[in-house]
């Protein structure tokens, strides 16, 4: 009898502690140890102190990376950390727990101190809501007096500041911040992260400096959650037409839109790529995947385009054929875009011929 998400989710409730501590390390360990109310260095990417636990993690095995997304609970952690499929993540944690597919039935096992999740209260959901909203209503358009530094960083990145998308807003000085420590005053590019019903969940903020390099930071991109799930968001730099492309960053998408004149929509990261929601409007998916040593980007563009083809959509999946250059971990079309740009024969024309 095959096991299904439910039931191996109910043996694992009130022990995702032991499980991800064998499944992940020590570096899992700290982040334990140090709860929910403080940062620890991330199990993904290694990047110091953007990463936490859940209140409700031994519940749930839910967490947070400001860089990697946010995993509602243990599986899409550990979909994440090692770009397993669900179903491979699924059985992987149905394995230690020593559940087996040959089972007639699966033994139910909730411990009696088992806590439940916590909620987090309307009022501070509201107040994030709020938060947001006052940073955004201050924010300035790209062509605005006073945006130069957002079109120094986007023309130091290769692209061409005559189309930079109006869902982008430039704040000149916000703080920033590792765990509770005030590390200085930034100007920093908001871009608004809209649920499938368009509110806005989070803030994407890219800490930059007035010439428009990244901050010299631990993690100069940052997510300002409202609270609520990311599942199903995107960053909409354009508006969703029939043909929609997709992509993990904003540069990416930028790039993708002046080669190809396409909308785009960022969705972050691989993690929130594969769960991405497109308009019923939306005929034809582009997936312009990331091309990543871990596979990571890969696998998700994979995922993403099974389950957009289930849906009755036209899916092409784009994944650079360039080498990853050595000593890098990845390769994306923003790459790409800068090779077409300073080659005398482009990559698509290499490609034709």
């Amino acid at each position: 009898m095959k096991l299904t998400y439910r039931e191996v989710k109910t043996v694992a409730q009130g022990r995702w502690g032991s499980i991800l501590s064998n499944m992940v390390g020590s570096i899992m360990d700290d982040a334990i140890d140090r709860g929910s109310n403080r940062h620890s260095t991330c199990p993904i990417h290694g990047g110091k102190q953007p990463f936490r636990v859940f209140k409700d993690f031994e519940y749930t095995g839910g967490c947070v990376c400001s860089q990697c997304g946010s995993f509602g609970d243990g599986f899409a952690f550990l979909q994440e950390k090692y770009s397993w499929s669900s179903t491979e993540s699924l059985e992987q944690v149905a394995s230690y727990l020593g559940l087996t597919n040959k089972s007639e039935s699966v033994p139910f096992v909730p411990l009696k101190n088992t806590v439940r999740p916590s909620t987090i209260k309307p009022e501070e959901i509201e107040a994030r809501r709020l938060k947001i909203q006052q940073l955004w209503s201050i924010g300035l358009h790209a062509h605005e007096k006073g945006a130069e530094p957002l079109t120094h960083y986007f023309f130091n990145r290769g692209l061409n500041i005559e189309h930079i998308p109006d869902s982008l807003r430039l704040v000149l000085s916000h703080g920033y911040y590792e765990g509770q420590s005030f590390k200085g005053n930034y100007s920093v590019i908001l871009a608004p992260v809209l649920s499938p019903n368009g509110t806005c969940v989070a803030l994407h903020r890219t800490y930059i400096t007035p010439n428009g390099g990244k901050a010299l930071v631990e993690s100069p991109k940052k997510l300002y959650t409202k609270g609520t799930s990311l599942r199903g968001s995107a960053i909409r730099l354009f508006p969703a037409q029939q043909t929609l492309g997709l992509c993990e960053g904003i540069e990416t998408g930028i790039a993708v839109n002046q080669m190809t004149k396409m909308p785009v929509w960022s969705c972050v990261s691989a993690a929130l790529l594969k769960m991405v929601d497109v308009p019923k409007t939306v005929k034809t998916v582009y997936i312009w995947g990331d091309k990543d040593r871990s596979k990571a980007g890969q696998q998700a563009t994979k995922e993403l385009a099974e389950r957009l083809y289930a849906e009755g959509k036209e899916v092409i999946i784009k994944i650079p054929e360039l080498e990853i250059p050595q000593g890098q971990k990845s390769i994306d079309w923003l790459d790409v875009y800068n090779l077409q740009r300073t080659s005398q024969q482009s990559y698509f024309s290499r490609r034709r011929a």
